[in-house]
């Protein structure tokens, strides 16, 4: 999904550095040094946030704590921002069998990193949930 459009580029970057798991030059080349990710909860908790992780450290510490099973991929993205500077995309993460995905919205800082994202997780399918 190569392009030139800005928000396109930075979920790019975001896929590449949550592949890399915590990899510091990844890291920073998808978010600025200020970022704010919101990590929203699925099933009962879902469209609250249940964790904030800001500032670039916390965020490669937070990338981290994925398992190198994990693959994230970018499946769409609206490209264009809206109004308030905000642009989704749908990602898809696998591991081994499993397959989930979700949804970012993301605003940018002037040099085209993510200033702020929002990580919005799809229901886990029945068979994937605890008991």
């Amino acid at each position: 999904m190569t392009t030139s459009l800005p928000h396109v580029k930075a979920f790019e970057r975001w896929v590449v550095a949550l592949n890399r798991y915590g990899d510091l030059s990844a890291t920073t080349a998808a978010v600025s040094d200020d970022v704010e990710v919101l990590r929203h909860g699925f099933g009962p908790e879902r469209g609250l946030v249940v964790e904030r992780i800001q500032g670039i450290d916390a965020v490669v510490r937070w990338l981290a704590l994925t398992r190198d099973i994990c693959r994230f991929e970018l499946v769409s993205s609206t490209g264009a921002a809206s109004a308030d500077g905000e642009a989704t995309a749908r990602y898809r993460i696998t591991a081994e069998e499993f397959v989930g995905g979700g949804e970012w919205r993301a605003q940018l800082a002037p040099d085209g990193r993510i200033r702020r994202l929002q990580h919005l997780p799809d229901d886990l399918d029945p068979k994937w949930s605890m008991p």
